[in-house]
């Protein structure tokens, strides 16, 4: 597994071809070549659980950085907090380079698994990897859409720059950047080819499942504004997952409520790209902690006081943040789907589902709504107290802001305010350097 796994990680990083190519010719090296292999493949959580948005998430409103932590910041991380002009990383592990070594373990999947004939005997087996890889790559170009390129527009997606769209393990093959058009026809393709073979209950959460390939294909639709699509398939996720954690039965102690696979966990995953995006040194913006009820357990279970601030301890992913998929993002995407159809009542009730788990037992007061503008202010605010530090955050601030949220993110360095304004074209994050300097193509405005 060591030497199928050195493959791929020196394919993915997009370094040294020729070498590359050239350590193929050993002998010693081991090419998968069974269902097993490439399972195993599937199954390797150092590469494949880690995707994160955490560039992104170091850009959105929902983090504080302290004067004292941001001193220590490295100037790629002081560009990403503060929208700066400048290149914002150029560390060899990036949400870029975790987003392609997935995809490069998959792309070797697919080709390999196309060389296996599917039997009788091998069916079962056959269908759940192949379904796999293109739930995992599937979701690692959902990651990079969101990150690397401007917000979905039908308008101008047909010109718009996404990302690049890499479908062979072949390293001769140049890097181009792909329209975001092309980009959402992959995506959505991958991961409508994962609802095949996947089961509904997966052996492990770090597994894709028919319920996560649902909730994935739900935020893909929620991303592009196709809300029907959006809310049937949350829809779809929450029956046959429709387990919600109650909080009233957690520890209340910072940081040891939540175990790793909790009844919320849907998909795994977690964070882990960026410098400075870990539980232990950002900070949660003030605003957003003043905004829980001191009912509403969130407020005590996500966040811990500390000297400069409140930490956020309410990882489902213990020392790192969680970027899988739950079943309070399935709801939540449902809820903001029926609003947003003009099914404002029905949103506010699915919504309640999940709140009322959320609050201190018998204190919550179901939320209500007169019209579907005010169900979609609510939602969206519900949203970003139960989604926070998810990975989610910039991408909803790009998705809104296209639909005229008008929503301005500031941040005040020193005396100095700074604002990233609505359909910046800072919502793009920019392209590692060394991608551009070997690729040649187009870096995204700053």
């Amino acid at each position: 597994m060591k030497k199928i796994l050195l493959i791929c990680c020196s394919s993915c990083l997009l370094l040294s071809c020729k070498k590359f190519l050239d350590e193929r010719q050993d002998a010693a090296m081991v090419i998968p070549s069974t269902l097993d292999d490439i399972e195993k493949m599937m199954d390797h959580g150092n590469a494949m659980s880690f995707m994160m948005a955490d560039h992104a998430d170091g850009s959105s409103d929902d983090v504080y950085v302290p004067p004292a932590t941001l001193a220590t910041l490295d100037q790629g991380s002081y560009n990403n907090y503060t929208w700066g002009p400048e290149y914002f990383f150029d560390q060899v592990q990036s949400t870029w380079s975790q987003a392609y070594l997935v995809i490069n373990y998959t792309n070797i999947v697919l080709e390999k698994i196309s060389e296996i004939d599917r039997t009788d005997r091998n069916a079962l087996q056959w269908d759940r990897v192949y379904s796999t890889a293109h739930f995992f790559r599937a979701y690692a170009y959902n990651l990079l859409i969101n990150t690397f390129a401007p917000a979905y527009d039908p308008s101008t997606y047909h010109t718009d720059m996404g990302v690049c769209l890499r479908l062979k393990s072949d390293f001769n093959i140049l890097s181009v950047r792909s329209s975001v058009k092309e980009c959402y026809d992959q995506i959505l393709f991958d991961a409508t080819e994962a609802l095949r073979g996947l089961p509904v209950e997966p052996v492990y959460k770090t597994r894709p499942s028919k319920p996560a390939a649902f909730a994935l294909l739900a935020r893909i639709y929620l991303t592009i504004n196709d809300f029907k699509k959006a809310g049937d398939y949350a829809d779809s996720c929450t029956r046959l997952y429709p387990t919600l954690l109650n909080y009233n039965d957690v520890s209340l102690n910072p940081g040891a409520a939540f175990p790793m696979f909790n009844e919320d966990v849907i998909f795994h995953a977690v964070g882990g790209s960026s410098p400075f995006m870990f539980p232990n040194k950002v900070r949660v913006d003030t605003l957003l902690y003043r905004s829980y009820s001191t009912d509403d357990l969130r407020r005590k279970l996500f966040f811990n006081t500390v000297t400069d601030g409140q930490a956020h301890t309410g990882s489902y992913a213990g020392g790192y943040f969680f970027s899988g998929i739950s079943s309070p993002e399935a709801y939540l995407i449902k809820a903001e789907a029926l609003a947003e159809q003009g099914f404002y009542t029905d949103g506010m009730a699915t919504l309640n589902l999940l709140l009322q788990k959320r609050w201190r037992t018998g204190t919550f007061v179901p939320f209500t709504a007169n019209s579907k503008e005010e169900a979609i202010a609510i939602i969206r605010t519900e949203r970003r107290k139960e989604l926070t530090f998810r990975g989610l955050r910039f991408f909803d601030l790009k998705r809104w802001n296209k639909r005229g949220a008008n929503i301005i993110v500031r941040r005040k360095i020193g005396n100095e305010l700074l604002e990233l304004l609505p359909n910046d074209p800072r919502y793009a994050i920019p392209i590692p350097r060394r991608v551009i300097d070997m690729t040649g193509m187009p870096q995204n405005p700053r």
